[in-house]
């Protein structure tokens, strides 16, 4: 390929030229939420039970890097083992 990119031909004009598909490079997106094996930090969840109500649980999601289910069931008392 490095050749091709000195020529400044990319992938897509040599697919177009030959009519096949590009091969699409999917990335995977960041996986937010508790990753197995993982226990959120003791401070986290205590900053989640102690947020205002006015915050909404995805503001609070994106906030601390955890899921908008976990924060929904910290401040539900769904779970009882957290990173303490």
């Amino acid at each position: 390929m490095k050749i091709l990119e000195k020529l400044g031909i990319t992938k897509e004009s040599v697919a177009k030229l030959l009519g096949v598909s590009v091969t699409v490079d999917s990335t995977k997106q960041k996986k937010i939420g508790r990753p197995k094996g993982r226990k959120i930090p003791y401070g986290i969840v205590e900053a989640v039970r102690s947020a205002h109500r006015t915050n909404t649980n995805q503001e609070l999601a994106d906030k601390y890097g955890v899921s908008y289910y976990w924060v929904y069931a910290i401040r539900k008392n769904m779970y009882r083992r957290h990173g303490k």
